[in-house]
């Protein structure tokens, strides 16, 4: 009977848990450089304003240089599309919400900010390259 008991507890935990919640205002104003094992080609940095996230790739090889700014907002729940009147609102949420071309929404988890780290995960998609990952950033610049 107690072995049902902590068993139940330990269930009801995880069942009543939520994902941390996170503010926009620890975003807008930093810049982070994504950290790849292995990746001599590209180096990628993402920075927030308070209403875009500008992602610049640097690719070593061709020595080019792409800049993509994408509207942003914080949601607390999973998104199923873009609410622009949220993009510049102090949002708070577990998910980072984006706008890339052709209006198409995606997100990711955010999974921790600290003074120096930002984890964000991506699901798996249907899409091409549209496998389940985790990116890990350093921040380079603080607000």
């Amino acid at each position: 009977m107690r072995t049902i008991f902590i068993f139940l507890l330990f269930l009801s935990s995880i069942i009543g848990s939520k994902a941390q919640t996170f503010s926009i205002n620890s975003l807008i104003g930093t810049k982070w450089e994504q950290i790849e094992e292995n990746d001599a080609y590209t180096k990628t940095i993402i920075e927030f304003n308070d209403t875009a996230m500008i992602e610049t790739v640097k690719f070593f090889v061709t020595k080019n240089t792409c800049h993509v700014s994408r509207p942003y907002y914080l949601s607390k729940e999973v998104p199923v599309s873009f609410n622009r009147n949220l993009v510049g609102k102090k949002t708070t949420g577990s998910y980072l919400v984006m706008l890339y071309k052709f209006n198409r929404m995606d997100y990711m988890t955010i999974k921790k900010i600290t003074s120096d780290t930002l984890l964000l995960f991506h699901r798996q998609t249907n899409a091409i390259g549209g496998y389940a990952h985790t990116f890990v950033y350093k921040r380079i610049k603080s607000t």
